[in-house]
């Protein structure tokens, strides 16, 4: 079974992947440093709990 976390992590890859809003708005929109934002394309990025809800909180709801 797969783990909420790991759920969480590979639906905010793919939408960072999808948007066309450029990183560092990204960045600034959801409080965290563009480096979390380059790190998210490799494997095993792992980031915190407050990184992936603020980066969660973007993505609009509608969205899968």
């Amino acid at each position: 079974m797969t783990s909420p976390t790991t759920l969480a992590v590979a639906r905010v890859r793919r939408w960072l992947a999808a948007t066309k809003m450029p990183r560092g708005e990204v960045a600034a929109r959801a409080g965290v440093d563009e480096k979390t934002l380059r790190l998210s394309a490799r494997p095993g990025w792992n980031p915190t709990a407050n990184t992936l809800a603020r980066l969660e909180a973007l993505i609009p709801p509608e969205w899968t």
